[in-house]
């Protein structure tokens, strides 16, 4: 979109929405429910919370995670959602992060047609 909120470019209209076959398939989900579903599934206690992670070792048919206040935990299953710089990437691939070009900001307002009526009635009707 430009500031004028015409749209450029969108594939909505035109991708397959349940093709999971298709070997171009981006299934999408918001990151807020993948986290939920997530995190509704695990038992209490599970979930390692204010850790700051410092490396991972394969140890049986897991992980050994290390933190940076000494703790350690096993796990089954690392998932790294941390974004393009994960430091659970490197674990991972060898691939680097690399920026494409494309630059995409999301944002969300609450009750936008009564606090922000002008970006309200500029992007009225649009996905």
């Amino acid at each position: 979109m430009n500031e004028q909120a015409a749209v450029f470019y969108s594939d909505h209209e035109t991708k397959p929405r349940d093709n999971f076959g298709h070997e171009h398939f981006r299934p999408e989900i918001d990151r807020g429910t993948l986290r939920k579903i997530l995190l509704n599934s695990l038992e209490p206690g599970t979930v390692e919370w204010n850790s700051h992670f410092i490396a991972m070792k394969p140890r049986n048919k897991g992980w050994q995670l290390e933190f940076k206040d000494g703790n350690t935990a096993y796990a089954d299953i690392v998932i790294g959602a941390d974004g393009a710089h994960s430091k659970i990437r490197p674990y991972i691939t060898d691939i680097k992060p690399f920026y494409s070009g494309i630059t995409m900001l999301e944002g969300n307002i609450e009750n936008a047609r009564q606090k922000a009526p002008a970006i309200y009635a500029m992007l009225n009707g649009v996905k």
